[in-house]
């Protein structure tokens, strides 16, 4: 207990980081799976404001926001709201040094590479140590599982944010991300490997992560990695490589244990979505989360802020619905359910309302749930209809976004396979579906729009209606694998920056 104690307070003192590089691992190691499982929880999980990164905050690079105006002259909201704009202003710019330190006024984000890093290094200290610790051996099955499952994620995010993405030009080429697989200190500088590389890996660490925790079930919450999260992460980055068929069967594998979605129209209870307490439904593995207040938050609740949802991801929920019979419970916004979060206020003696955010927890983001399952699957049968022809896949395809879409729909009318002009037009649906049921979760749409042809976004900042400038990501844009921090570039000279 004498070494837990020591190892933790360490780890608390100086972070994980730093624990690894000053202290090596051979000195001190916990004894017990109950230490071990104490150290995975602190290091190898994200606290409650750190989950935002792999949520929503790549928005900022998509067509999901729009720049607002607010009113400067109202002194409560003016420096809150500057900060505001100004620390996502150059992620919104598509400005290379959007990770280096900048102005005073704004606030670098070099924990967009450093902060996975530090969460593998927490997975790795329990997959070197585990098989020596003293305990019940399926528990340490299951606790190397769940550090073998966490690290895929951590690699899945950080390939999508700083490579390119596995569908464009040669993935055995192109540069992936460092892979850090031990714990202990060491004076590597691991190079970049390749896309396909980190891949592979990803690939490993999840389907014998899967196969370690369902082997070895353990009764734990939510919040803690699972065998079915595992397959369902599989489903994820099989999307990504565009292997349908394996994402396809992985996906059925999440089906097997768990295939419920939450039923919009007749929810009721307070909350917001997804929720551990108050919407578990379809919530397969959730990270816990706090709503970010000052510089790390999107939109402010009373003002109109200045960031908004774009018009154009506010329009596409009036759209492929019949709007004399059927309504979309996300975007009403009367519904405890809804997606997109109503401003009010009075400015200058006048009520004024608009489309102020998209907020979907109060407590939790889903690390995964079923509903991006079913439309991972339903993508992934439609493209094999686009490519072959094969219409028992485009309606199976068909089958899965109906499914999803009577859970999120009033009234809801089915459609048919015969409704569409051709596959093409299926999988337009299934594209915009995904826009609308995942919007400003897990970084899908900047995902998406890597991996669906890396298309043209164009983004106007301004501080003043009058004065706009414009800022654009061109098709087939090197920026859409995001610059390394320059400090991770001065601490690994081995690594390389993306070329622009």
């Amino acid at each position: 207990m004498k070494k837990l104690i020591y190892i933790l307070v360490t780890l608390a003192f100086f972070g994980c980081d730093d624990f690894l590089e000053e202290t090596s691992q051979n000195q001190i190691r916990p004894s017990t799976v109950s230490d071990m499982e104490k150290i995975l929880e602190g290091e190898a999980y994200l606290t409650e404001t750190e989950s935002e990164m792999f949520n929503y905050v790549t928005a900022f690079l998509t067509d999901e926001i729009k720049c607002s105006l607010y009113d400067e002259n109202n002194v409560s909201i003016a420096g809150t709201f500057k900060n505001l704009k100004e620390t996502w202003r150059r992620m919104f710019c598509y400005d290379v040094t959007m990770f280096d330190e900048g102005d005073e006024d704004e606030k670098a984000h070099t924990d967009y590479w450093s902060l996975p890093y530090e969460r593998i290094k927490g997975c790795n200290i329990a997959l070197d140590y585990v098989d020596d610790m003293q305990g019940d051996d399926d528990r340490k099955a299951y606790l190397k599982g769940e550090a073998l499952a966490l690290r895929g994620f951590y690699y899945l995010h950080l390939v999508n944010l700083f490579s390119l993405p596995y569908t464009y030009g040669d993935p055995t080429k192109n540069p992936g991300v460092p892979l850090k697989l031990r714990s202990g200190v060491t004076e590597e500088k691991p190079s970049r490997g390749t896309v396909a590389g980190v891949y592979e890996q990803i690939e490993k660490d999840l389907s014998e992560g899967a196969r370690l925790m369902l082997a070895n079930p353990q009764n734990l919450t939510l919040y803690r990695m699972n065998g079915t999260a595992a397959y369902g992460l599989l489903s994820r980055a099989y999307l990504y490589m565009g292997k349908w068929d394996k994402c396809i069967e992985y996906a059925g594998s999440v089906f097997k244990e768990n295939k419920d979605l939450a039923y919009f129209p007749d929810y009721t209870g307070y909350g917001k979505v997804w929720s551990v307490r108050y919407c578990p439904d379809e919530i397969l593995w959730a990270c816990y989360y706090k709503v970010p207040t000052g510089s790390k938050q999107i939109f402010g609740w009373s003002y109109p802020s200045p960031w908004l949802p774009s018009d154009e991801l506010v329009n596409l929920y009036g759209q492929d619905i019949d709007p004399d019979q059927e309504e979309d419970i996300r975007a009403t916004l009367t519904h405890q359910k809804s997606y997109l979060q109503k401003g009010t206020a009075y400015i200058n003696g006048v009520r004024q309302e608009w489309i102020n955010g998209i907020f979907k927890a109060i407590d939790a983001y889903a690390g995964i749930r079923t509903g991006e399952v079913y439309l991972n699957r339903a993508e992934a049968y439609i493209r094999k209809y686009v490519e072959n022809g094969d219409a028992v896949a485009g309606q199976k395809g068909l089958d899965d976004l109906n499914l999803l879409r009577s859970n999120r729909i009033r009234n809801y009318i089915e459609k048919q396979l015969n409704n569409f002009a051709s596959p093409q037009d299926l999988l337009d649906l299934c594209l915009r579906e995904r826009r609308r049921e995942l919007c400003w979760e897990g970084n899908f749409r900047w995902f998406d729009m890597r991996r669906t042809g890396m298309p043209r976004i164009e983004h106007e900042f301004f501080y003043q209606e009058s004065d706009k400038s414009k800022y654009v990501l061109e098709e087939n844009d090197p920026r859409y694998a995001l610059p390394i921090p320059r400090v991770a570039l001065e601490k690994n000279s081995n690594l390389r920056q993306n070329q622009y």
